[in-house]
């Protein structure tokens, strides 16, 4: 039994994913040969830091990569950053 990808079983998930991400000031860019390879979406996300967030990572702009794994949603996506971010939770110090 072969499953249909996720965004397929699911219409209209992975755009309310997207306008969610857009409602909150990122820009976002889906990356189309992950998405036909492998039932994985991957989403590279930027946006200029408000104030407060400026001073606390001291960076004008945040970029992130997301990953929904094949079985999203019952599984949940990962965020990775490739910035060196002064963060103190939710660092993942393998990747």
């Amino acid at each position: 039994m072969i499953l249909n990808a996720w965004w397929e079983r699911w219409a209209g998930l992975l755009e309310w994913e997207i306008s969610e991400l857009e409602k909150a000031g990122f820009l976002v860019k889906l990356d189309q040969n992950v998405k036909d390879d492998n039932k994985v979406i991957i989403l590279y996300i930027q946006k200029t830091a408000d104030r407060s967030l400026r001073e606390l990572i001291n960076k004008e702009n945040i970029r992130l990569k997301i990953v929904f794994p094949g079985v999203y949603p019952y599984l949940k996506p990962i965020v990775f950053t490739e910035d060196d971010l002064p963060l103190i939770y939710h660092i993942n110090p393998f990747y």
